[in-house]
């Protein structure tokens, strides 16, 4: 029997070690695992596996938002069925204003003094009660126009919004005053026994009246 020339024989050697480290490697490379990672911001991003894929399911911004899913940011967001996100550290950047702007699956904002309190942005909410309905509570406390953003609740003074649900729509690049809303206002600084208010259905801002007390 005749031999092969030698490097014919080398050459099938090698391309058989290739082959078998090649599927070896395969068989051994580690599926996706779900892992947390600190932004070099000072954040943090947590990812699970959905359906055998990496995904981004929950940040914290270096100031302390928590955001969840994606985000449609501006214009320039893409159409697409996975959520999008950027890093955390962006909603820090982009304050109250991104807040306000940008939609959220879930966002619960924390903002610097100046931009207003803490706000939960999200698509869609819905509450159900087993024994007792659920309950939407929305009050004020006092002092008004405060130096700190925390510390010792005050009196309600009288004639002061104390909730409101605002309806609007999006036009010219941004979400556009307030079409619509309901207003709550106190009448007197509450007691036990003494409540009394008034409920308000403000109409369009064009047809809204003056309305008293901060509303």
């Amino acid at each position: 029997m005749k031999h092969l020339p030698t490097f014919l024989c080398g050459t099938a050697y090698a391309a058989a070690v290739l082959i078998a480290s090649t599927a070896i490697g395969s068989a051994q490379a580690p599926p996706p695992t779900a892992s947390a990672q600190v932004t070099p911001d000072g954040g943090m991003n947590f990812y699970t596996i959905f359906k055998g894929k990496r995904i981004r399911s929950l940040a914290i911004s270096p100031q302390g938002s928590l955001i969840a899913g994606g985000v449609s940011k501006g214009a320039a967001a893409p159409l697409t069925n996975d959520p999008p996100t950027i890093e955390p550290a962006e909603y820090d950047k982009a304050g109250a204003g991104g807040g306000r702007n940008w939609i959220h699956d879930f966002y619960f904002g924390r903002y610097v003094p100046g931009e207003g309190q803490p706000r939960l942005h999200t698509r869609g909410l819905i509450m159900w009660g087993r024994g007792d309905s659920p309950d939407i509570q929305m009050g004020r406390t006092g002092p008004d126009n405060a130096r700190t953003m925390y510390g010792p609740p005050e009196d309600t003074v009288p004639r002061t919004s104390v909730g409101k649900m605002i309806f609007t729509a999006w036009g010219e690049g941004q979400f556009q005053g307030d079409i619509a809303g309901i207003y709550a206002r106190n009448d007197t600084v509450p007691t036990a026994t003494r409540n009394p208010g008034v409920c308000i259905s403000a109409p369009p801002a064009p047809r809204r009246p003056t309305m008293p007390g901060g509303i």
